[in-house]
This record gives C-alpha cells, structure tokens and sequence, in this order.
C-alpha cells in the first residue's frame, strides 16, 4: 500500500451557474476508495500484531449507503474518509521508517488501530438512515 488515497475532492463536481458546488459521491469511487482504506488498516493490524484477525470491511452496501443521505451529512462522511485517509497515511509513513524494529512500532500501531476503528464506526454511523 505505497500508494494512498487520491483526495475527497474527486467527488466534487463542477457547479452550474447560480448553483452551490456539491459533493457527488458515485458509489464505485466509494467503493474503491473505502476497499482502499481497509487494505491499509490491515497494514496497521499487521503492524500492531493483529495479523491473523481479518478487517471488517464495515458494512455490506456501504457506498450505496451515502447516497441516501442527506447532502450534508454526505459531505461529513467524504471528509471523515478524506481524514481517516491522512491519518493512515502519516500512521502507515512512521510505521514503515522502522520496518526491522516492530516492538518499537507495537503501541503506536495499536493506538493508529483503535483511532482507525473509531473514525471508521463515525463515518458508517453518519451513513445510517435518519429515524
């Protein structure tokens, strides 16, 4: 995974005169970029000693999911998945500089775990359909 995710301005679209910019979020580009994020949070499992534990991939549906949503809270959960992004990037950069000394990287990698795990339930959380 040396490569990272492009940035959540790819799902912004050119706006018609007289109308507001708004986030389109095209559910294979979801898709792709969310598959993206849990092949680097394995990286970090990995490196945190959860090797053997697979990644949930969240929930079944997803992408799809956002499209549901209200605009606004679509546009939270594109910045969420562009923040979840930079923190696995700069997590998965330190981890990476040590590759020889794992027991040095073991508490930092789990501590990138939990924050992945708690950013990621946020993000789903805001997919779910309002009551």
């Amino acid at each position: 995974m040396s490569a990272m995710l492009p940035p959540p301005a790819r799902f912004h679209r050119q706006s018609a005169p007289g109308e507001t910019e708004t986030a389109v979020a095209p559910s294979d580009a979801i898709a792709d970029r969310w598959a993206d994020l849990h092949a680097c949070a394995a990286e970090v499992a990995e490196h945190a000693g959860l090797g053997d534990e697979p990644v949930d991939a969240g929930p079944v549906g997803f992408p799809r999911q956002l499209e549901k949503i209200l605009q606004s809270r679509r546009d939270l959960a594109l910045q969420g998945l562009g923040d979840i992004d930079a923190m696995l990037a700069h997590g998965l950069t330190a981890l990476r500089a040590h590759p020889g000394r794992s027991g040095d990287t073991l508490a930092p990698a789990q501590a990138l775990w939990r924050e992945f795990q708690c950013a990621r339930d946020s993000v789903i959380a805001l997919a779910e359909p309002e009551d």
